[in-house]
């Protein structure tokens, strides 16, 4: 601030001090508070958003820096106060003040016109820089929580609502602060915000279930929206085989929305041998299964598949994936042991409070402990020579131990206050706190790195007060952790435990998603306030079944299977044809890279070659992100960039993926392949073409072809003299179709 400027504060406070001292401590006296009042304001006007002055790397915008959503008062009111060397603001004649002549309009904004003159916030504005722009004291009105009301809102069509925001503070004062809240749909296309001073909430043309999400200060809330289908009652709905039927049902008939019917016994085999054993039923196994006139049949498939290598092998290459098992930082011993822990762990049905805490407490060498893996592929201990910053060496293992285990996203924390959930700095280095004595050491004499906890000071510097911060589980209170001691058995103890708020949803969430392509929260490891579930009564009915089943795996995936609500049809019904959060019916979804490449496979008949792998490997069975073939690039699979399957290309194609499947040579070879089904087809001359033809569609789609289906088919082949040329043409029309490459 100028010399000039400071002396005109200090001239407008000593005169204003009187009257201040007259005030209460009710809403008068926070009317000048630059905490509990001038922030605000510039955050519900969007004015330290990331797009406008609260962009990172601490520029702003034209070399104007604010924190994100005024997280840190005291800097922002030094911020202002001496921006442009102290010409920011203008005592003497507060409109003149760029603060408010910039969003006002009087000159250029970015922003365009954020502060109508004739506001309130303008005239807020204006009185507090007419009084000095006290900075106050910050925690004077420190706010313990906000309350919104109503707290959920079940709207028609086209209705609106106004909500209320009441801050609720430290010495129990209570004050309507819903003018200065900052208010946003979490899609805006089901319910939107209209424009103004009120926090009106419309609902859309549509039906649906949305939040709306309230900021103010450093609190968060959330208001669900719910806008049930306009129309008559849905028809009953299939029977309920367990509990996930009853409360997934009970949301679609809040929605007035009807469920579609179960599918058929084709649908639900291809469907469920996809899903967990990661490959399509062999031509006898679709057969046998469509022959089979058992009431039970279902249930008995679902659990020869869980006992089968094939369950193992399909969840042993998801947490390849989530973990980011990285060859080139960890070494091709330590991510082939890996995977094959991770196998054997599914096999066994290892619990998985067991199988989480060996992850994080995993130390030695790859060839004595498969398990350090995970932190061998930690880009931070890559390097032997450690970096000196501590919170720059845990980083890694930080983050992504939040994201894979607790569904926690913390990144955002590192830097600054979480803008939409409750975490702080101090949150992230106390919780990073717990990886800081993990180390890379190689003894003398040996060429094999081990992970070891090293004896100290489990400490972490707050990177803004320097404060040394010790371990903090997220939510929790610190743990005393003694030097010898190794902090991360006592993160494991806190995280793996049946009361732990976090732990349980996180893993049912992301198996939710790998059975319906989404989660009840969206996306599967955003597990935040603000990010509420589609069905929270069902997602904690799933985590409460899943923690008495003692963390077992196999019998989560078999109750989410057994369920009439994963063995509906993708047909949609009238009223659920534009749903896509309440799961009324499968949304098919296309298969991932490494099944569709082994399915290829088994339709041509053929095998794929990958690099360092054995000659009858399957796509699915890759140990890392390395081996590969240009086929599964294309198609999108993942190479350890991030602690989730967001990399995965699983929606829309594209025109690399349709060149790839129509002429690429790798596909072509593997069609017209000597030893392959097509050839062998042309050459069982005495056999009926219907059957030949049933036996493409059995290896496909894991059905019969309709009459029509094959009577056109047939027709084609006799055309072409049932050649070789012929048989494969069908092949290639077959994996090329949508129904191969989805699921449905």
């Amino acid at each position: 601030m100028s010399a000039r400027a400071v002396l005109v504060a200090s001239l407008v406070l000593l005169v204003a001090a009187p009257a201040a001292a007259e005030m209460s401590g009710g809403a008068t006296d926070r009317e000048l508070d630059f905490a509990a009042r001038i922030l605000p304001i510039l955050t519900r006007h969007g004015c330290n958003g990331g797009a406008c002055h609260g962009a990172g790397g601490g520029t702003g915008q034209n070399g104007f820096y604010l924190s994100l959503f005024g997280f840190e008062p005291v800097k922002d009111h030094a911020r202002i106060t001496e921006a442009v060397r102290g010409r920011f603001l203008d005592f003497a004649a507060p409109e003149e003040s760029l603060l408010l002549q910039k969003p006002s309009g009087v000159y250029p904004h970015g922003g365009g016109i954020r502060l109508p003159r004739d506001s309130k916030d303008y005239q807020t504005l204006r009185d507090w820089i007419g009084a000095g722009a006290p900075l106050g004291d910050p925690q004077r009105h420190r706010l313990t929580a906000i309350e919104v009301e109503p707290t959920a809102c079940r709207l028609a069509a086209g209705a609106e609502v106004r909500l209320t925001v009441t801050a609720v503070y430290a010495d129990g004062d209570r004050e309507d602060v819903t003018p200065w809240a900052r208010l946003e749909s979490n899609d805006a296309g089901i319910a939107d915000l209209e424009k103004g001073p009120d926090a009106v909430v419309k609902a859309g043309s549509l039906p649906g279930d949305t939040a709306i999400v309230v900021l103010y200060r450093d609190k968060v809330a959330t208001v669900p929206i719910t806008i049930p289908r306009v129309g008559a009652p849905p028809p009953p709905f299939p029977a309920e085989v367990n509990f996930i039927d009853r409360l997934a049902f009970a949301k679609l008939a809040e929605m007035n929305i009807s469920p579609s019917n179960r599918c058929d016994d084709s649908a639900f085999l291809r469907r469920l041998m996809i899903d967990v054993a990661g490959r399509l039923p062999t031509v006898d196994e679709a057969a046998a299964f469509l022959a089979d006139s058992s009431p039970d049949k279902r249930e008995r498939l679902i659990d020869r598949v869980l006992d089968s290598g094939d369950y193992a092998t399909t969840f042993a290459d998801k947490w390849v994936v989530l973990l980011r098992s990285n060859r080139d930082a960890a070494g091709r011993t330590a991510t082939s042991s890996m995977h094959q822990w991770l196998r054997q762990a599914f096999q066994d049905n290892m619990p998985y409070d067991r199988f989480v805490r060996e992850i994080l407490t995993a130390g030695g060498a790859p060839g004595e402990n498969p398990a350090v893996g995970w932190w061998r592929s930690q880009a931070a201990l890559t390097n032997p020579e450690f970096t000196t910053n501590a919170a720059e060496r845990v980083k890694d293992a930080a983050e992504d131990s939040a994201v894979l285990f607790l569904g926690q996203r913390l990144a955002c924390a590192k830097c600054h206050q979480h803008p939409f959930d409750r975490w702080s700095q101090a949150d992230y280095h106390g919780y990073a706190a717990f990886f800081t004595q993990v180390a890379l050491k190689k003894p003398a004499g040996s060429s094999l790195a081990r992970i070891i906890h090293q004896r100290g000071d489990p400490r972490i510097r707050h990177p803004s007060t320097d404060e040394p911060l010790g371990p903090k589980p997220l939510d929790g209170e610190p743990i005393a952790v003694t030097a010898d001691e190794d902090p991360r058995v006592r993160l494991a103890d806190w995280m793996t435990a049946d009361t732990n708020p976090f732990f349980a949803k996180a893993i049912v969430n992301r198996m939710w998603a790998h059975f319906f392509g989404r989660g009840f929260v969206e996306p599967d490891d955003d597990m935040r306030e603000t990010n509420p579930p589609s069905n929270p009564a069902l997602l904690d009915a799933l985590a409460a079944d899943f923690i008495r089943s003692r963390y077992d795996l196999k019998h989560l995936v078999r109750t989410i299977c057994r369920s009439a609500t994963y063995q509906l049809s993708s047909t949609p019904t009238e009223s659920n044809r534009d749903d896509t959060r309440n799961f009324s019916s499968h949304q098919p979804r296309r298969l991932k890279a490494e099944v569709l490449l082994d399915a290829i496979d088994v339709v041509c008949g053929t095998t794929s070659t990958f690099r360092d792998q054995p000659a009858a490997a399957r796509a699915l069975e890759l140990c890392d992100n390395l081996s590969g073939t240009p086929f599964l690039e294309t198609f999108g699979r993942q190479r350890a960039a991030a602690a989730c399957e967001c990399g995965r290309n699983t929606a829309s194609p594209n025109l690399g993926q349709s060149l790839q499947l129509i002429n690429s040579d790798e596909v072509l070879r593997k069609v017209a392949a000597d030893g392959g089904r097509a050839r062998r087809l042309a050459a069982t001359a005495a056999r009926p073409v219907a059957d030949r033809i049933a036996e493409v569609y059995l290896a496909a789609y894991s059905r019969r072809p309709t009459a029509a289906e094959s009577d056109t088919v047939g027709r084609y082949l006799d055309r072409k003299g049932l050649s070789a040329a012929a048989f494969e043409d069908l092949i290639w029309a077959v994996i090329n179709s949508k129904e191969f490459l989805f699921t449905r």
